[in-house]
């Protein structure tokens, strides 16, 4: 009687440790489709924003064929920047009151992939008129959009007009 209970008392072990591994397991295996499915939406999402990344270039004023009105200069914050849509095109807009000067910008990070410049932080580095981004700190130039850091990310820059109190951007599209 005493063997039988022992061998119930073994199997109800074995059960149960069984039954714990194969819970184990599925949550591991859970787990890992989470983590999977996680890396195919992140992947998914930067090369959507690569490919984002390639529509932003540099347009010299020279080449500018749209004068695209972005608001009034109320619109705007002072030493501060707005963000503007122009086609598919985020634009940072910035105004440096304190220089009476005007930029714009894409407003997509070269860096980080976010639509995040327009937020970040205005100034100069050696005269140059500057962004940084919020997320990272990285800075830019907002005359020729070149990374300050010395890292080779860079950011497209776009002309800026004032006429009656209106501001616009200058396109080559």
């Amino acid at each position: 009687m005493s063997n039988r209970i022992d061998e119930a008392i073994l199997y109800s072990r074995k059960a149960k440790i069984t039954t714990k591994a194969r819970l184990f397991n599925e949550v591991n295996v859970e787990k890992r489709k989470s983590k999977c499915i996680s890396y195919f939406i992140t992947n998914l999402k930067l090369k959507k924003m690569q490919h984002l990344l390639e529509h932003y270039n540099t347009i010299p004023e020279t080449a500018v064929k749209t004068w695209f009105h972005a608001g009034k200069i109320t619109d705007f914050p002072v030493d501060g920047g707005a963000c503007v849509k122009y086609r598919s095109k985020q634009i940072a807009v910035f105004h440096f009151t304190r220089l009476s000067k005007w930029y714009a910008c894409q407003n997509l990070c070269p860096h980080r992939l976010e639509m995040v410049l327009s937020r970040g932080m205005i100034g100069e580095d050696k005269r140059i008129p500057k962004v940084a981004c919020p997320l990272h700190k990285k800075t830019f130039s907002l005359e020729d959009g070149h990374n300050l850091n010395g890292e080779e990310y860079a950011i497209a820059v776009y002309p800026v007009k004032i006429e009656n109190e209106n501001v616009y951007i200058g396109f080559s599209d």
